[in-house]
Parts: C-alpha cells; structure tokens; sequence
C-alpha cells in the first residue's frame, strides 16, 4: 500500500508540475501575443503586397480584398502628432516653393559625360561605366513597391540591368518582379540575390559585387528607396529601415565597388529622403535631441509620450547627413567618381502612412491633391531615376540635393552642413 500510495503521489506531483508547465507556457505565449498583435496588421499586408504584382508595374494598393489589416493607432491623433504633421505640410509647401525658384528642369541643364547625344539614348550614356563583358547595373531597395518599383521599372526601361535583392521567403515575390521586369523590356538582365537578410551583418558582408561581376553584371548604381513609418516605439523600425539597413548595405558595397572601379567608370548612391528632415520641430529640438535618438536607435514608448512623426523626421535627417557625410568622403579617396545624390521626391502617394488611421490617410490623399501636391509613384519616380543618369560637379564638395520629379537642385540643410551631425551618423553606421 505504501508503494502504492507513493507511486500516486508522484504521480500527482507529476501532473500538477505538468499543470504549472502549461500555465507558464500559456502566460508566455499570450505575452508573445500581445507584444505582436500591434504589428500583427503590417505583417499580413506586407506579405500579401510582396506576392501580388500587377502588369501595369504599380503597387496594387486598391482592390486587395477586404481581409486585409487595418491598423488605426490612436497615437497618430496625439496633439503632438499632429502638429508636427502640421509642421510638415508647411515644409513641404516652403520646400515647392524654393524648387521652383530654383529654375525649372533639371534634366534641362542635364550635362552628359558622353557629349551632346540624344538624351533618350540609354546605352550611350552608359558607355562610360561599362565594358563588353557586363551590362551596366543597379541594384535597387525597397522594389517591391511604392517608389521603389516604379523607379525600378524606370531604370529598366532605360536600360539598365537590375539587381534585385530578396529576404528569406520572398524568392516568389523577386520571381514575379523579374517577370514584370522582362515585360516591360524584353532583352532585360534581371539578377535575383538572396536571402538577404539586412538586419544580420553576416548576410551583408557576404553579398558580393565581384560574383555578380562574374555572371555578367556590373553594379555601379545603388537606389535606396525602402522606408518605413512605424506607430510603435518599441520596435524601432523606422530607424531600421531609413538608416541604419542603408547605411550597412551602402557601407559594404562602396567598399567593394572601390577596388575594382576602373580610372574611367563613374558610380552613384542615390538616397531618397524627405522634406520632412527640413521642418521647424526638428531645428527647435536640436543636435542635443537627435544625438540621444541615434544613440537609443528608437524612440521610448513605455511612458506614452512617443511620437511617430518625429521618429521618422530624425531618421529622414539620418540619412540625409549620412548622403553628405559619405559624398565628401567619396570625393577625397576617388575623386568625384563615386558620388551621393540626396533625394526628395516630394508627396507621393504610396504604402508608406499604412499604419495611420484610415481618416488621416484620407486626409492626406485629398489635401495633397487639392494643393496639387500629390503624385503618383511612376511620376515620383522620373526625379529619382534623373539624380541617376545626371552629371553634377564632380568637384563639388557639396552632396547634390534634388527635389521632385523636375529635378529642381536645391542647396544643402543645416543638418547636412552641421560636422558634429555628419559624425553621429557615420559612427552609428560603422557600430
């Protein structure tokens, strides 16, 4: 009986640590939950978006189907929010108007490398930056959608071959791209790299510019157009995604396009950013403010007080101190022959404000059409693809700043002039 009672209690015990096991592990899973159910909605539609193309070559945000998230943050109608939205459309007003002070096209005053050709004649201009053995290529971020498609359809279109590179598990997305891609211009190079995983520096040292090279493929353009804009200050997406994944990419493939970049060849990084990095709030808050942003790397939200628009102002003044800090440094170690463009495009419509609320977006669409500010991402696009094909001074110690699809030059920011800025953000994309 002894026996008998002890096996049982054992058993009990067992049970009841089985009992307490499945408890913790429930507790952990909801916390789990929880902690993903704020991006829960971004998660389903971006997959969803990465894997529908359409053949018209843009970015297919209507008429997705009614199971799509719709993530409504009530952060994003905090009187601080809005009044730096506020603040923005201001900038962006102030922005045009010195655009069109500025003077008119610059594809215009566009001077070429290859004389006074036709300028529609994509492979001439070309033919300063390749030899017989390789096709002249871009590689460009953020294709999936948005701005970034559509000004990789552009390059395309123009002639250039293209670098598309995939995270773990988009193979199918980069695979219908490339397809969209072949349509638009039948003899089109299309070259799929990954899984690319930006976050993981293992994955960026090994991307290699010289196998690509090997199979035919010559990069000496690079487009970053991937941007994000996260409600969730824990997360620091934004900061990721605008700064620092650009950053790393940029870092590691200059480094390599460097030692094999012929005496005659010229390559460009194009990065897009924002008028947004020009706004009152940012030059009230100060150095002293961004300092302690780069240094946390995301903005804190455990006490209520994280503002959304000012996460995404400081990474758009991020990266475009980063562009002028890189270009200055470019001049001196190859002489003006890798060179950074800063790019605005303006007010575009595309996925980027998916996590406002359905209203504001609204808002925004109808207001900016109204001012006739608002523009499509295939029109966005034709200033990005221009600040690739134009010539600027390669002297010029100054990162050329062009805004809108016009390609209207403007003159560099404070936050792009300001030395301690330019060394914030270089040392934050060397950690």
């Amino acid at each position: 009986m002894r026996s008998d009672d002890a096996s049982g209690t054992l058993a009990l015990r067992a049970r009841g640590r089985e009992r307490v096991a499945r408890a913790r592990e429930r507790a952990t899973s909801a916390r789990v939950r929880r902690r993903g159910a704020r991006d829960e909605g971004w998660r389903r539609e971006t997959t969803r978006e990465e894997e529908r193309f359409d053949d018209a070559g843009d970015d297919d945000d209507e008429g997705e189907g009614d199971d799509v998230t719709t993530w409504t943050p009530t952060v994003m109608w905090r009187a601080r929010v809005v009044l730096v939205l506020i603040d923005w459309t201001v900038t962006l007003v102030r922005t045009v108007v010195r655009a069109r002070r500025a003077g008119g096209d610059g594809r215009r005053r566009r001077r070429r490398r290859d004389g006074d050709g036709d300028g529609d004649d994509a492979a001439t201009r070309r033919a300063a930056s390749r030899d017989d053995a390789v096709d002249a290529s871009a590689l460009v971020t953020g294709w999936s959608s948005g701005l970034g498609r559509a000004t990789a359809m552009r390059l395309v279109r123009e002639g250039y071959a293209l670098v598309v590179p995939y995270r773990l598990g988009g193979f199918d997305a980069a695979a219908a791209f490339a397809s969209a891609c072949r349509r638009a211009r039948a003899n089109c190079r299309v070259e799929l790299v990954g899984p690319l995983c930006l976050e993981r520096q293992k994955d960026i040292d090994a991307f290699s510019l010289r196998a690509l090279r090997r199979r035919g493929m010559d990069v000496r353009v690079i487009v970053h157009c991937a941007a994000a804009f996260s409600t969730l200050g824990e997360s620091s997406r934004t900061a990721t995604v605008n700064f620092h994944h650009c950053a790393r990419l940029t870092e590691a493939l200059v480094r390599e396009m460097m030692m094999d970049l012929k005496e005659e060849a010229h390559a460009r990084v194009v990065f897009v950013g924002s008028f947004v990095h020009q706004c009152e709030t940012a030059r009230r808050l100060g150095v002293d403010a961004f300092e302690e942003w780069v240094s946390t790397s995301a903005a804190d939200a455990s006490n209520g007080r994280y503002n959304p628009a000012i996460d995404y102002t400081w990474s758009k003044v991020a990266i475009s101190a980063y562009a002028a800090a890189k270009h200055e440094e470019w001049l001196k170690t190859t002489g003006g022959r890798v060179q950074a463009v800063l790019v605005d495009p303006g007010l575009v419509d595309t996925r980027l404000t998916r996590e406002w609320p359905t209203a504001l977006q609204t808002l925004l669409r109808v207001g900016g059409a109204c001012l006739g500010l608002m523009q499509t991402p295939e029109n966005a696009a034709r200033g990005v693809v221009d600040a690739v094909n134009r010539t600027f001074d390669e002297s010029s110690t100054t990162c050329p700043h062009v805004y809108g699809p016009n390609g209207a030059l403007l003159g560099d920011s404070m936050w792009m002039r300001d030395a301690r800025v330019r060394r914030l953000v270089v040392a934050s994309s060397n950690e």
